[in-house]
């Protein structure tokens, strides 16, 4: 199916020197695959990281006084949670 694409490339160029610019692009790109093959995961993760990075610094900042500590925990009876989660959902 690749070989019938670029031939079709190939019988749209309208001249020889488009045919070499052709070539020598799919030559390039041969060449660089392995190199880009073995860059795309860092990449990946590069671009994630950043990513979350942005959506946190974006996020609402909570107050310290949302975060919990254990000496702060404490057992509620099941009537207690789940009118915490009614109120948390609304």
């Amino acid at each position: 199916m690749r070989m019938t694409v670029c031939l079709k490339w190939l019988d749209r160029a309208g001249s020889n020197s488009e045919q070499t610019l052709f070539f020598e692009a799919m030559r390039a790109l041969r060449w660089q695959r392995p190199q880009d093959a073995r860059l795309f995961p860092y990449v990946l993760m590069r671009e994630l990281k950043h990513s979350i990075w942005m959506w946190l610094e974006r996020a609402p900042a909570k107050d310290a006084t949302q975060f919990r500590t254990p000496d702060s925990l404490s057992l509620v009876q099941p009537d207690e949670l789940e009118e915490t989660v009614r109120s948390d959902k609304a």
